[in-house]
């Protein structure tokens, strides 16, 4: 099960950078939670519509977004850890910013049932109990 876990992921990520945004939401569980609460202004979100709305906001902060998948690494048969490269510049701030951030899926039945999200993929990979090297060995 573990691999059609990666495989959902990957597919959620390559409708996200397609702009598909249906295709990409209907592999989250309708009661999908959101832990986004590490994330400037952000929170703990209930459902799709929610999940929906925090990354619009978020999303809005931006001009110039680069969203880069870098690897998507097995956790374990239930759990799938996106490692993204951010690159933008904030809309109120002008200020450039270029980071390594971290999102971790936990699927149920094939479905996203839960997203954390983490500002530093260092502390993503030291929750789930990996390290760089693990991250490089075992991502795709």
């Amino acid at each position: 099960m573990s691999q059609e876990n990666v495989e959902i992921v990957r597919e959620m990520v390559a409708a996200g950078r397609r702009g598909d945004w249906k295709a990409a939401i209907a592999l989250f569980h309708p009661d999908v939670e959101l832990d986004a609460s590490r994330m400037p202004d952000g929170g703990t979100y209930q459902g799709v519509e929610a999940l929906q709305s925090f990354y619009t906001r978020w999303l809005g902060h931006w001009d110039k977004l680069e969203i880069t998948p870098r690897r998507i690494v097995e956790v374990d048969a239930d759990r799938v850890l996106v490692l993204v490269e951010l690159r933008g510049i904030g809309r109120s701030s002008g200020v450039e910013v270029a980071m390594t951030v971290a999102d971790l899926h936990t699927l149920r039945q094939g479905r996203i049932v839960q997203v954390t999200g983490y500002p530093d993929h260092r502390e993503a990979l030291e929750a789930v109990g990996l390290s760089e090297q693990d991250a490089h060995a075992d991502s795709s």
